[in-house]
This record gives structure tokens, C-alpha cells and sequence, in this order.
């Protein structure tokens, strides 16, 4: 069986301890991982991007 590629790759970010506390907080309470929200917050801001800009 063939070893399948990986589709995704890690992003580290350095954030004030403030940013992630509320961001924290804000994703504690839609029921979210911190990291869960804080990707998906990313990930539509950059469709945001490319859809504006045409990329």
C-alpha cells in the first residue's frame, strides 16, 4: 500500500498572550479548539483575499 501525501502542514504564530486568551475564550465558547477556530478565522480571510484580489 502506498504512503499517501500529506495535504496539510503546520503554521507556527506568535500571538500576544492577550490575542490568545481572547481568542481562547471566543472559541471555549462556539465549542471550538483554539486551534480549530483560529484556522478557520484564516482560512476565510485568505478566500476573503483571493477573491478580491483575483490570485
Amino acid at each position: 500500500m502506498m504512503k499517501r501525501e500529506k495535504l496539510t502542514a503546520v503554521l507556527v504564530i506568535r500571538l500576544p498572550k492577550e490575542a490568545i486568551d481572547k481568542l481562547g475564550e471566543i472559541a471555549t465558547s462556539k465549542g471550538l479548539n483554539i486551534s480549530t477556530l483560529a484556522r478557520m478565522w484564516l482560512m476565510e480571510k485568505l478566500q476573503e483575499n483571493l477573491r478580491r484580489s483575483k490570485i
